[in-house]
């Protein structure tokens, strides 16, 4: 059996739900899951608690509904289940989510190792969206030590699996730019000496690429993050700057202005009122903008959830799929 789900032609498994009993399922499915219509052609299966969701096309709902129905009966035993293509696509989401495995005498001194350091290096922003969840008054000014920020990247590998992830955050973190500059090298000695491989990423309002940050953060491999909302009228209206004016022209010149950075950044929506009827033609604009390659558009809905679509050159006008939380 096989679907047209939004995400591609998906090869639906032969089924044969059974309970299954003794050791509890690895993963689980979020409920209630509650279905919207952003469009006659495209669904929203959305987790409201969590904000986790998954976009596909209205015809393919059913067959996305019976494979989460058929995950939860079957206790994912049936190993055609993670073998599918939906399940990966689900699991990204957070629709599907890993247990974690219960602890014998409470999980103080477990086995679990560290995979991902978020350094908040400050906490002020030369923008004033008026959806921040991150702005308080008494950490504004904040920002991080180097002592501080050295001590967390060498005790966070000490504790990490074969891979650490550090995340440069704010804040405006390229306000910190010269503070990057000197953690990157140091993380990578530390990483050395540990036997470990870092590797860094950095979500920006996109106001600060100039021609040396561009360079520096491409020469280190760094994953830069992008937060624009869309055509003009759409980011302007909630991120402007503390006087209240929309930058999203001096943004767009900065992406326009260099194809190397175009070719590798990534984006990240924050949906609201303003636009979430009119996200594919957010995805649009991003295509258009000039990408060289697939990348990543990421929806954050309630600002507090990534959703990430991985197809948008050649799918765009299919449909927008998702995985999991970030910023």
């Amino acid at each position: 059996m096989s679907t047209e789900s939004g995400l591609g032609t998906i090869a639906m498994p032969s089924l044969s739900p059974l309970p299954v009993l003794g050791a509890p399922p690895r993963y689980r499915v979020l409920r209630p899951i509650c279905e919207r219509r952003p469009s006659d052609e495209l669904a929203l299966l959305l987790h409201p608690p969590s904000g986790s969701w998954v976009m596909v096309r209205v015809q393919s709902v059913g067959a996305v509904q019976e494979f989460l129905d058929a995950c939860e009966s079957s206790g994912f035993e049936d190993p055609a289940l993670e073998r599918s293509p939906l399940f990966d696509r689900l699991r990204n989401s957070g629709l599907i989510r890993e247990q974690r495995a219960a602890c014998a005498g409470g999980c103080s001194g477990g086995s679990a190792s560290l995979n991902t350091l978020i350094l908040k290096l400050v906490g002020f922003c030369d923008l004033a969206c008026d959806y921040c969840y991150d702005y308080r008054a008494e950490t504004y000014s904040r920002r991080l030590s180097d002592e501080v920020a050295r001590k967390a990247i060498v005790d966070s590998l000490a504790r990490s699996g074969p891979v650490l992830k550090i995340l440069f955050h704010g804040g405006e973190p390229l306000l910190a730019i010269d503070q990057i500059r000197a953690l990157v090298p140091f993380a990578r000695e530390a990483a050395r000496a540990a036997e470990r491989e870092v590797r860094f990423s950095v979500q920006t309002n996109g106001r600060h690429f100039s021609p040396a940050t561009v360079d520096f953060l491409l020469e280190n491999r760094v994953s830069i993050g992008v937060s624009l909302d869309g055509p003009a009228a759409l980011n302007d209206r909630h991120r402007v700057d503390h006087s209240g004016r929309g930058r999203f022209d001096e943004i767009e010149k900065a992406l326009r202005s260099n194809p190397r950075l175009l070719a590798k950044v990534a984006v990240l929506t924050t949906v609201t009122s303003t636009n979430a009827a009119r996200l594919l033609e957010t995805a649009r604009y991003m295509r258009d903008l000039g990408y060289e390659q697939v990348v990543t558009v990421g929806f954050s809905m309630g600002a507090s959830i990534v959703l990430r679509h991985a197809g948008l050159i050649g799918g765009v006008d299919a449909a927008v799929s998702v995985s999991g939380p970030g910023r």
